[in-house]
């Protein structure tokens, strides 16, 4: 006879060999970690591009904003300082004359009581 001996099967061994079986076919725990790491990561990123972004829009909106209100400012000034030459009353008399205007004297009005539409 041959002197084969038959080895018994090692439970805690087969119960390895199984553990190892199952983590191989299923979902790694370590692997979803670093992929929700990953992803929130990315989310955070991006967040913060976007309000990067959005702030430098705003900065960018806002020198905008004060350039053209320094030239508004501008026009005013320059509209305000027409504006009180216009109101001179001396002014007024050299522009009257230039255009052969003359003082009216002695006016008589026509509808001086204002009640021209009423009947008696």
């Amino acid at each position: 006879m041959t002197n084969t001996q038959i080895q018994p099967i090692n439970p805690v061994r087969s119960r390895e060999g199984s553990q190892r079986a199952s983590a191989s076919n299923g979902i790694n725990p370590i692997l979803v970690s670093n992929v929700i790491l990953i992803a929130v990561f990315g989310l955070l990123l991006s967040f913060y591009i976007i309000q990067a972004n959005m702030i430098a829009a705003d900065k960018y909106q806002v020198k905008f904003l004060n350039e053209k209100l320094t030239s508004l400012n501008e026009v005013r000034t320059s509209l305000a300082a027409q504006r009180s030459e216009t109101e001179d009353p001396s002014e007024l008399m050299e522009f009257a004359r230039a255009k052969g205007m003359v003082e009216a004297k002695n006016i008589t009005y026509i509808f001086e009581n204002g009640n021209v539409a009423l009947r008696p």
